[in-house]
């Protein structure tokens, strides 16, 4: 009985903690979109504490990859479907009159589909603008990175469900993106 008692106990000390934390910040979470460079895709953000944050992307985006043809290395343009999961350190840069400006950095990973798989790794790190009149606000980052494509041969397969990989590409990966959300404010 004891266990139980002292979990649950400090479970309401960290949901109390969170809350105090997160009810500092001028919003809890925010819901909006990305448009910019090479990307165009829905976008969401939500704070831990008064500094960490989550942001998870999916968007639509082109890649130059380098692709191998009769035994030539050339730059390709594909488009890719891309999910990407970042968690970053937020802090307030000035306050300014009924707003604020943040920088943030971190990083993260991302996954996605172009006719093959892709899988990659990226920091983040940018600007965010925080209206505290209105429920919005507006980022720029950049997502510097690698990713690597793999087309796997899907006629043979090796053990149960790993495919045997025929080809596999590396690349620098980025993303320069241009942010507007939605922000839902704390209570």
């Amino acid at each position: 009985m004891k266990p139980v008692k002292f979990f649950l106990i400090i479970s309401i000390l960290f949901c109390v903690f969170t809350q105090e934390t997160v009810a500092q910040y001028p919003y809890k979470s925010s819901i909006g979109g990305s448009m910019f460079v090479n990307v165009i895709g829905p976008t969401f953000k939500c704070f831990f504490s008064d500094n960490i944050a989550f942001q998870s992307d999916i968007y639509w985006k082109v890649i130059v990859s380098p692709y191998k043809a009769n035994d030539n290395w050339d730059p390709a343009i594909q488009p890719v479907v891309e999910a990407d999961a970042n968690l970053m350190y937020q802090k307030r840069l000035k306050y300014l009159h009924n707003a604020e400006l943040f920088y943030f950095v971190g990083g993260g990973i991302n996954g996605g589909y172009s006719g093959c798989t892709k899988l990659g790794i990226n920091t983040i790190f940018g600007l965010e603008f925080v209206s505290l009149r209105k429920p919005i606000a507006f980022q720029l980052d950049l997502r510097p990175g690698y990713g690597i494509l793999i087309k796997s041969n899907d006629n043979d397969n090796v053990g149960f469900f790993l495919p045997e990989f025929e080809r596999q590409w590396s690349f620098f990966d980025w993303v320069f993106g241009c942010t507007i959300r939605y922000t839902f404010k704390r209570k």
